[in-house]
């Protein structure tokens, strides 16, 4: 599945092991977990979530139309349900297969959130 992370030092702290590290030294191991698994899993988020590493919590009440949070051992990533050309899947949860692209935003962990950290 493609990751498109826009925000540039959001992008720097999800590829740097020593950034992850500084921030997140407990759980650095889980990020890079989640991060892996998301990018393996071909074609689309249906595969992610078929191995139980990852879970899909419940859709955020006014939250946008195709947000996703997807969470792993204490991990959460937030982030943009989208087709390969991406286009906005709306309601992500009943169109798992269709998600093939997510546009991540923010992940948090240890009670930190990446996005504030890295803005």
């Amino acid at each position: 599945m493609l990751l498109v992370v826009p925000d540039a030092g959001l992008s720097e702290l999800l590829t740097s092991s020593v950034l992850l590290l500084q921030i997140w030294p407990a759980a650095v191991l889980d990020v890079q977990m989640l991060i892996t698994v998301l990018r393996m899993s071909v074609p689309s988020l249906s595969e992610a979530l078929a191995t139980g590493m990852v879970t899909l919590m419940s859709p955020v009440n006014g939250g946008a139309f195709n947000l996703l949070v997807l969470e792993s051992r204490g991990v959460r990533l937030l982030a943009l349900a989208q087709t390969e050309d991406g286009e906005a899947v709306r309601a992500p949860h009943e169109h798992l297969a269709t998600v093939t692209r997510l546009e991540v935003f923010d992940v948090q962990a240890e009670g930190l959130s990446a996005l504030r950290l890295a803005g």
